[in-house]
C-alpha cells in the first residue's frame, strides 16, 4: 500500500468535530450562516452517524466519532439530491485484504454516490480494484502516448506536412508575393463609432493621467486564467478580478497560480481574487444585479464561451440552437447589462470594455455581431506566436496594426531535449509552426498533427545521409506534444497547468487510499481540496489498479462530455481551451492607454519562450 505522509498537526480533527479544526476558517456559507448553526449541523450528523453504525462506540472504543473515513467527507449535493437519497443515510464499505495486511472501513453518503435509498451495501471503486483478484486484472488500456508508435509514418503524409513547411517560408520570404490580410473587421458605422469612443478616452487619461484607475475585471467562462495572464503580461493594473468558471479543477489551476496563500506559490500583486462565488455561468445571470452592485463596477469583461457547437471540425456542430452554443449569445446580452448597472448602481458615465474570443465561424452569424455591437475581429496567433490558432475576438476599441509578416517563432523553439517538429526533424532545416491544439478527448492527442520528432539514439546522421538529405522515418521516434510544449506553445509560464494539476491528482488520490494505509481523511487532506469535487466522492472518479504494481491511475470525469482523463490528459485539455497568451496580449495592449499601469513579477517584461536564451541556446545547438 502506498504511505501517505499526514499534514501538520493543526490540520488535525476535534474531538467533537466531523472535521477539521481548519474547516471553521474555510468553509463559508453563502447564505451567512455562522459557525455555530455549522457546528449544530456536524453534531447532528454525528449522532446520525452513531445510528447508522451498530454497535459503536462499544466496539471500537478507539475511535472517536471525527475519525471515522469519509470518502464523500463533505457534501455538496444540492437539496433536492438529498432529500431524495434521505439526508442523514449512509452506506459502509468495509472489507478485509488479507493479502494486504488491511482491514477497510468506509462511510458513504448515499446521494453522493446515487446510492438508491434502499440498497445497504456497496464497494466503491478503490475498494473494487483493491478486491479484484491479481490474475483478474487487465492491463491498463494503452495511453495515447503508445498509441502514438502504432500509427504507421506514410511518406505522402510527410510530403504534404513538408509542402505545406515549404508554401508557407516562401511567403514568409518573398516580399513581392501578395499578402492575404491578416485579420478582417467590418469596418461599419458602429464600429466606427465604438473606435471613437475609445480614442476620447485615451486623450482624456492623456490630458489628465490622474484620472486613469485600476481596472476590475470580470472573467466569465475564464478556465485557468489566460486572459489575467495576458493583462499581467502588458501590466494593466488590476484591483479585483471576479473569476467565473463551472470546472472546478480550472478553479484550482488558476487559483494556484494567482491567489497568494492558496498553496502554488503565489505572490501577493495586491490583486483581490474572488474565486468559486460565481460557479457557472448561469449563477452569474442570476445573481447579475447584486454581483455588479456589490463587486462592481467592472472596467473589463473578459470571456471565451465554449466553441464545440460552433467548430468546422464538429461535424455535428448545432450553433447557437444548442445549450452551448447559445452561451455566446447569452454573454454578449449579459455584457450589456454589466454595461447598464455599472451606470446605474456605480456611474453614469462609466465606461465597460469587452473581450470575447471564440473560434472564427461565430463572426459570420449577424445576430451574434448585432448583440456585440460590433463586427468579429479574425485573426491567426501565428502572427505573434509559434503556433496556428485562428480565431474570431468581439471587443470595442481600436486595435494596434497587427504585422503583416508572421512571428519568425516556429514549433521547434518551444521544444526541449533534442525534439524538432517533424518537418523539421525530416527536412533538416525548413521548419514549421505548430498546429492549433484542441480541447476534446479525441484531439488532444492526435497523432497526425500533435506530435514531435526526434533522432533515434545511436543513429549517426553525418554518415548515413548526404548533407542536405532528407532523414528517413525509420531513424526518427516520436513522442507527442508535452504539456509543457504546449504551456510554451501557447505563451504561458512554464508548469503553469503542470504543476497543479499533478498537485491536485496526487491530493485527491491521497484522499480516495484513505484507510487502505491506516491513515484518517481528517489528517490527509488540506482544506485547499474539499471543494473540488471530493466531496463527490469516488463516483466521479476513475480507479484502475495496475498490474503487480499495488498502484492505481486516477481519471477525473468531465461533467459535460463525460469522458475521463488521466493528470495529463486534463492538463492538455485545459491549455486546448485557453487564449493564445500572445494574441490575446497584442489585442488587449491599447487598454494601456486607459488604466494605470504595475509590474507583475514573472509576468510584465517576462519573454516569451521562444525569444528567450534558453531557445535561442537550444536552437543553435540543433544547428
Amino acid at each position: 500500500a502506498l504511505t501517505l505522509t499526514p499534514f501538520p498537526k493543526e490540520w488535525q480533527s476535534v474531538r467533537d468535530m466531523l472535521f477539521p479544526r481548519a474547516a471553521l476558517k474555510y468553509l463559508k456559507y453563502k447564505d451567512g450562516k455562522c459557525i455555530d448553526d455549522l457546528r449544530y449541523k456536524c453534531l447532528q450528523q454525528k449522532e446520525r452517524l452513531r445510528e447508522d453504525t451498530p454497535g459503536y462506540p462499544e466496539e471500537r472504543e478507539s475511535e472517536t466519532m471525527d475519525e471515522i473515513d469519509f470518502c464523500c467527507f463533505l457534501c455538496h449535493c444540492h437539496e433536492d439530491r438529498k432529500r431524495h437519497h434521505a439526508l442523514s443515510e449512509t452506506v459502509r464499505d468495509e472489507f478485509e485484504l488479507p493479502d494486504f495486511g488491511l482491514w477497510i472501513s468506509k462511510h458513504h453518503r448515499k446521494c453522493c454516490h446515487n446510492i438508491i435509498p434502499e440498497q445497504q451495501e456497496f464497494i466503491s471503486p478503490v475498494g473494487q480494484a483493491l478486491k479484484a483478484p491479481l490474475e483478474n486484472i487487465q492491463p491498463v488500456e494503452l495511453n495515447m502516448r503508445q498509441k502514438l508508435m502504432l500509427v504507421r509514418r506514410d511518406t505522402d503524409w510527410i510530403s504534404k506536412r513538408m509542402k505545406s513547411a515549404q508554401r508557407a517560408e516562401t511567403q514568409e520570404l518573398n516580399e513581392q508575393e501578395e499578402i492575404e490580410p491578416k485579420c478582417l473587421r467590418i469596418l461599419d458605422e458602429r464600429s466606427l463609432q465604438m473606435h471613437s469612443d475609445f480614442t476620447k478616452h485615451k486623450k482624456e487619461c492623456l490630458q489628465h493621467p490622474e484620472n486613469k484607475r485600476d481596472a476590475n475585471v470580470l472573467d466569465v467562462f475564464s478556465g485557468i486564467g489566460c486572459g489575467i495572464v495576458a493583462l499581467k503580461r502588458i501590466g494593466i493594473s488590476i484591483d479585483r478580478v471576479f473569476h467565473v468558471d463551472h470546472h472546478k479543477a480550472a478553479r484550482f489551476v488558476y487559483s494556484y497560480n494567482h491567489v497568494h496563500g492558496f498553496g502554488g506559490g503565489a505572490p501577493d500583486d495586491g490583486i483581490e481574487h474572488i474565486c468559486g462565488l460565481c460557479t457557472d455561468f448561469q449563477e452569474l445571470k442570476d445573481n447579475l444585479k447584486e454581483v455588479v452592485k456589490k463587486y462592481g463596477p467592472f472596467d473589463i469583461i473578459l470571456g471565451g464561451p465554449p466553441c464545440n457547437e460552433w467548430s468546422g471540425i464538429n461535424a455535428r456542430r448545432k450553433g447557437v440552437d444548442s445549450e452551448s452554443g447559445s452561451l455566446i449569445l447569452q454573454f454578449a446580452k449579459l455584457i450589456n447589462k454589466v454595461k447598464k448597472y455599472n451606470q446605474k448602481y456605480h456611474d453614469v458615465n462609466h465606461r465597460t470594455y469587452f473581450f470575447c474570443e471564440n473560434v472564427p465561424e461565430v463572426g459570420k452569424v449577424s445576430e451574434i455581431e448585432n448583440t456585440f455591437g460590433i463586427s468579429a475581429f479574425k485573426v491567426d496567433a501565428k502572427t505573434w506566436g509559434p503556433c496556428f490558432r485562428e480565431r474570431a475576438f468581439f471587443f470595442n476599441w481600436e486595435p494596434n496594426t497587427v504585422p503583416e509578416v508572421d512571428s519568425v517563432a516556429k514549433g521547434t523553439s518551444c521544444l526541449k531535449d533534442g525534439w524538432k517538429m517533424p518537418v523539421n526533424a525530416t527536412t533538416r532545416g525548413i521548419d514549421e509552426k505548430a498546429r492549433t491544439l484542441l480541447a476534446s478527448y479525441g484531439r488532444i492527442g492526435d497523432p497526425s498533427t500533435m506530435y514531435k520528432a526526434r533522432v533515434k539514439e545511436g543513429v549517426d546522421v553525418a554518415s548515413k545521409y548526404a548533407p542536405g538529405a532528407d532523414i528517413g522515418a525509420e531513424d526518427l521516434e516520436y513522442n507527442l506534444f508535452e504539456t509543457g510544449d504546449r504551456e510554451r506553445l501557447m505563451g504561458l509560464p512554464e508548469g503553469y497547468v503542470e504543476k497543479p494539476v499533478i498537485d491536485l491528482f496526487s491530493n485527491i488520490k491521497r484522499a480516495l487510499l484513505v484507510a487502505t494505509d491506516g491513515t484518517k481523511w481528517c489528517d490527509t487532506v488540506h482544506p485547499r481540496y474539499w471543494g473540488l469535487g471530493l466531496s463527490l466522492g469516488p463516483g466521479r472518479y476513475k480507479i484502475n489498479m495496475l498490474r503487480d504494481s499495488y498502484d492505481f491511475v486516477l481519471g477525473i470525469e468531465e461533467k459535460n462530455s463525460g469522458q475521463v482523463f488521466k493528470d495529463y490528459e486534463l492538463a492538455w485539455h485545459f491549455l486546448g481551451n485557453g487564449f493564445s497568451v500572445p494574441q490575446v496580449q497584442a489585442l488587449l495592449m491599447p487598454l494601456q492607454d486607459v488604466f494605470k499601469k504595475r509590474d507583475y513579477a514573472g509576468y510584465t517584461k517576462e519573454p516569451f519562450y521562444w525569444d528567450s536564451d534558453a531557445s535561442f541556446s537550444y536552437l543553435a545547438s540543433l544547428n
